[in-house]
């Protein structure tokens, strides 16, 4: 079993990649290259698969030293363990760019139904103008 902070270290690897996946869809949604959507959302759908198995893997770890294999098990952990820096270090890291994604998705989320509305608006714009030339 890996050790907890090398756990750790690959979450926040793979967060980072995530959250570049994030900016990047971002990007694309403010230029109005919504055909690129699908691709993002497979490899965000990949990366996502691959957290997962890195928290049940830092679920397992904990529980195998006693703790509860959750949130409130690792904030027990890093009360105990203030001498183990580099894991502390590395859970902070996860947290902050956990939080830095959940906004980028949350802002991406926003500026998706903005695109949907205009689409909207513009289709019925079209049946209007379809209906009034037939």
């Amino acid at each position: 079993m890996k050790d907890l902070a090398q756990i750790l270290y690959e979450e926040s690897q793979v967060i980072a990649q995530f959250t570049d996946q994030l900016a990047a869809e971002q990007e694309a949604l403010k230029e109005g290259k919504t055909d690129t959507l699908m691709l993002f959302a497979e490899e965000k759908a990949k990366l996502a698969g691959h957290l997962e198995s890195l928290a049940a893997e830092r679920n397992l770890w904990l529980k195998a030293h006693n703790y509860p294999a959750d949130q409130h098990g690792m904030q027990r952990w890093c009360q105990e363990n203030p001498k183990e820096t580099t894991a502390l270090a590395q859970w902070a890291k996860t947290l902050s760019m956990a939080a830095k994604a959940k906004e980028l998705n949350r802002l991406n989320g926003e500026l998706i139904t903005i695109h949907l509305k205009h689409n909207a608006q513009a289709l019925q714009i079209l049946k209007r103008s379809e209906h009034s030339l037939g």
